[in-house]
């Protein structure tokens, strides 16, 4: 099925791309690397068909700082988050207009995603009516145990029914439940658990998950598929929301007899479907914000 960009959307999306860049140093340069186009087609691309897409390039905590262990210095912090900061006073300012907004973001850019919704919108009532949803995903944002908000956020909560607008749509995907040492899906703040929102059920699904692979990732024999499109795997995994052991995590397994590829934990256990977060319900996410629109 050919991919149809929205003619007249009514909302914006403003995404902001995880740790991919190579680049030596700390803080990646402000540019469109060839690795950072290839996320923003992966996750961000497909939602055109129901917003304006938005992505600042930003001087990003490279992956050699996260493999040097200064992922996490606030300097180097500091400087990715007052790009995406500028970034989205400058969309404020001159291009939303008053229009209905969502932000996405993966990793990286989840948390500095997360740092902004505290920062800039949590205490604005403003700014938060403007806020269709917040797609947070694979960083750890938290709520207060029995409630929707309380954790990350105060006034933002959670997206628990579809249509439901002014919330976060948050995970991080397993396989099998997060080990002790796992990077996500645990959080040692007291009285508050990592959010987990089934993507499937705010599309108005029922636990099975609409992945889109990008071509280049999947296999033909030898070689991947060629051209920039993606695959499509309807109803190919099933996924839910668990929680156990003090971990929260979306529980992802692949439907029998599904010709869906596999995700793999493949930076380690700890990480688990880290890299796939996106991929693996983009179907479902695109039908939550067709849902919010219209609502």
């Amino acid at each position: 099925m050919p991919f149809v960009p929205a003619a007249h959307p009514t909302a914006d999306c403003f995404y902001v791309y995880p740790t991919v860049s190579t680049a030596p140093g700390d803080n990646a340069p402000r540019s469109s690397s060839p690795e950072v186009l290839e996320a923003i087609h992966a996750q961000a691309a497909l939602f055109a068909s129901v917003c304006r897409v938005f992505v600042p390039a930003y001087r990003q905590v490279t992956v050699g700082a996260l493999l040097s262990g200064r992922y996490f210095d606030k300097g180097v912090q500091n400087v990715a988050y007052a790009d995406v900061r500028a970034a989205w006073r400058d969309y404020l300012a001159h291009d939303n207009g008053g229009r209905p907004v969502v932000l996405i973001g993966h990793s990286q850019g989840a948390m500095l995603l997360t740092r902004l919704v505290k920062e800039e919108i949590d205490g604005s009532a403003a700014v938060r009516r403007r806020l269709l949803s917040a797609i947070l995903l694979g960083g750890n944002v938290t709520v207060a145990t029995g409630r929707a908000a309380g954790g990350s956020f105060t006034a933002v909560p959670a997206c628990t029914t579809p249509g439901a607008t002014g919330c976060v749509i948050a995970y991080s995907s397993f396989a099998t439940t997060p080990p002790a040492g796992a990077l996500f899906g645990r959080t040692t703040a007291p009285g508050q658990h990592v959010l987990c929102t089934d993507p499937t059920r705010l599309a108005g699904g029922s636990g099975l998950a609409h992945p889109y692979v990008p071509a280049g990732r999947v296999a033909a024999g030898p070689q991947p598929l060629p051209g920039t499109g993606f695959v499509a795997y309807p109803d190919g995994i099933r996924v839910a929301c668990r929680s156990a052991g003090g971990a929260s995590w979306l529980q992802v397994a692949a439907v029998p007899g599904s010709r869906v590829p596999p995700f793999q934990a493949s930076l380690g256990p700890n990480w688990g479907l880290h890299v796939a977060d996106v991929t693996l319900a983009i179907g479902d996410l695109i039908d939550a914000v067709r849902r919010q629109e219209a609502g």
